[in-house]
């Protein structure tokens, strides 16, 4: 699909897009992997194959779809990217995981429905249960010694961003060929037969019209050209002040080439020149000069060395009124590199946002967005570390890698932590949920690493160095993600409680609240979630007081689970009364719209978890939701009216004492 259109958009195989098949087939194999190894978990525990399936895209819908848009809006934020080439790549790439994603989700149950396992109870085999009690046990040993782990993996890091920093860019292939190579060494051949087989041109802007017809600013362009000649990675120059001399020398006393002595002479002197014979060398009006160098260098590092010493040279030794650049062939082919791998780089940085972003916002902690960072970073951190370390430098090709790992890295990041906030959100232990998040992925995870390592190290076999670096790196990268998920993951994750809002809530007090509380009347189960996500969660265990007597305070709740003692005094002040509030009671609502201290006090009982609700948080949502804001305001209002009107005492009516009986019936009147 992908390929079919890119040719109907004649979007061209660049040096970037022809990466994209490679990125779809490692992230589809990986995706479908992780639903294989669920369906047979659920063909294993006795379910049919129809269930099996159903069991299978709602335990990893989530994290497919979480992957997807992760890797989706990191890569189209590359099409923001000012190189085309990048911007293609970016845009390309995000196409191709969109499609990608449709199809699996698709393909996959369609295809499992036709071709799976029949029969339920299909056991598993001796070496995938092996390979799940090899995992426990390294597991143990890591989560019984975290401090220790996350001590060596912080000194690894450190030591691969160390070695990382000489890590050069060079764009030559030819650089990849040993000195006893039969093509480096016709090369060589070559650039001393022909002084140097490229060229750069050091372009002299002298702003003024006919500038270089004058003896003064011929002898600064030949000034340069001796510069040229004593530098010893430098061949041979030519300029224009070389096509006076040869001329000169047909009229002058020693019949050598050099410059004439007055201006005058190279006035005469340019009689003779034929229009479109020096167009290479001279500007038509005479305001710029061109000296054409010619050399041999075909490394990026030692040309940008070379270009800094010419730069240096004109910057002290000629006239300052002359702008001078350096361009040509060779020098645009060398930036042309650079700016493509470090708009890859930048690219990586916009996708690391993207993943930081992403996961902050679903699991509601930044904690949560930084630890998906740093898994995903430390696969490229050591990529980079070994090409420093073994001096392998980084080109269009290897650059390429660093989106590989991003590319596997995301997706084992995210089955990972939706793995573990699902066995956390069902009450078990931190370091318990992480040991069973690692058995369940280790077999998925773990496929997928030895499938994708076995696939890019056949490259390795290939005797074309680019080849053989680029199957090498990325089998060891994939191998590094699988050791980041499996390491640095379990170790971090073991220190935070993962879930959302929506998580704590159980799915009989979502029920509840949409049934029972006021304050959601009217409202889609999507709206609810919006109004929490923007209040605020607080747990209070037995015996805590939710809200106090006599305090100011501008906050209203709604009991989410649990129950909540409310307790106001009697009109006479003789005795307190104590009501119930239970799931979906709203109440703090005097508070919260009038700013009068408060007249009842609340206690948890036995636990409970509370949305507190203040301006603020109203605000936001107003902003972000009207609709919600509309519904949440008109129940607000309903709310109050009905808590005033059960205070009216009527003029047929004795003052009640039931009044009073109502939950907090002070307190919800203003």
């Amino acid at each position: 699909w992908l390929l079919g259109a890119m040719a109907s958009l004649a979007i061209p195989l660049s040096v970037l897009t022809a990466v994209v098949p490679v990125l779809m087939v490692i992230i589809g194999s990986t995706e479908g992997v992780h639903l294989l190894a669920e369906y047979y978990h659920g063909t294993a525990s006795g379910f049919s194959r129809r269930r099996a399936i159903r069991s299978m895209a709602r335990r990893l819908g989530l994290a497919i779809s979480l992957t997807f848009v992760t890797s989706y809006i990191g890569f189209l934020a590359v099409g923001a990217n000012p190189i085309g080439l990048v911007r293609e790549f970016g845009v390309v790439a995000s196409t191709g995981l969109a499609i990608n994603f449709l199809l699996t989700m698709l393909l996959v149950p369609v295809l499992l429905g036709i071709l799976g396992e029949k029969s339920a109870g299909r056991r598993k085999s001796a070496s995938g249960e092996l390979y799940e009690k090899a995992s426990a046990y390294i597991g143990e040993i890591v989560l019984s010694r975290r401090k220790t782990f996350l001590l060596i993996g912080a000194a690894i890091i450190i030591g691969c961003l160390y070695s990382a920093t000489s890590l050069r860019v060079n764009n030559s292939i030819l650089n990849y060929l040993g000195p006893d190579s039969p093509i480096q060494q016709r090369i060589e051949k070559l650039n001393a037969d022909l002084a140097g087989l490229y060229t750069l041109q050091i372009v002299v802007d002298g702003h003024v019209d006919e500038v270089f017809e004058r003896v003064r600013y011929l002898e600064e362009l030949q000034e340069i050209q001796r510069f040229v000649a004593r530098h010893p990675s430098l061949d041979h120059s030519v300029s224009f002040a070389d096509y006076i001399s040869m001329l000169n020398s047909a009229v002058n006393d020693t019949g050598e080439p050099e410059l004439p002595e007055d201006d005058d002479v190279v006035e005469n002197l340019m009689l003779f020149i034929v229009p479109g014979d020096v167009d290479e060398y001279l500007s038509e009006d005479g305001s710029k000069a061109s000296i054409v160098v010619r050399h041999g260098i075909s490394d990026s590092t030692k040309l940008s060395a070379v270009l800094d010493d010419i730069k240096h040279f004109v910057s002290t030794r000629t006239d300052p009124d002359l702008a001078v650049a350096i361009t040509g062939e060779s020098v645009l082919t060398d930036n042309a590199v650079n700016y493509l791998v470090f708009g890859q780089i930048r690219s990586l940085a916009l996708i690391v946002v993207a993943i930081f972003a992403v996961v902050a916002l679903l699991f509601l902690t930044t904690k949560a967005g930084l630890i998906a960072v740093v898994v995903n970073l430390f696969p490229i951190a050591a990529l980079f570390g070994v090409m420093g370390f073994a001096n392998i430098p980084l080109d269009s090709a290897t650059s390429m890698i660093a989106a590989i790992a991003i590319g596997v890295g995301v997706d084992h990041t995210m089955h990972f932590m939706v793995r573990y906030n699902h066995h956390f959100r069902h009450g078990v232990d931190r370091v318990v949920a992480v040991s069973r998040t690692m058995r369940d992925e280790v077999i998925p995870i773990g496929t997928a690493t030895i499938a994708l390592a076995a696939g890019f190290g056949t490259l390795a076999m290939s005797s074309f160095p680019p080849i053989y670096y680029f199957g090498l790196l990325s089998a060891m990268t994939t191998v590094f993600a699988f050791l980041s998920t499996f390491m640095l993951a379990p170790l971090l994750l073991s220190y935070i409680p993962l879930m959302t809002v929506w998580d704590v809530l159980g799915a009989r007090a979502r029920c509840e609240l949409a049934d029972h509380c006021p304050l959601f009347k009217g409202m889609r189960r999507l709206q609810m979630r919006r109004v929490i996500l923007l209040g605020r969660v607080v747990r209070f265990e037995d015996g805590d007081k939710v809200m106090q007597r006599g305090e100011v305070s501008g906050a209203m709740f709604v009991l989410l689970s649990g129950k909540v003692a409310i307790v106001t005094p009697k009109a006479d002040g003789s005795a307190d009364t104590a009501n119930i509030a239970s799931t979906g009671d709203v109440f703090g609502v005097a508070a919260l719209t009038c700013g009068k201290p408060r007249v009842a006090t609340a206690i948890a009982m036995g636990g409970a978890e509370v949305l507190m609700l203040d301006w603020g948080g109203l605000q936001r949502i107003a902003r972000l939701y009207p609709r919600c804001a509309y519904l949440l305001f008109k129940n607000l209002s309903a709310i109050t009216g009905e808590r005033l009107a059960d205070q009216v005492v009527l003029p047929a009516q004795q003052p009640s004492e039931n009044i009073l009986d109502e939950p907090v019936a002070d307190e919800r009147a203003c």
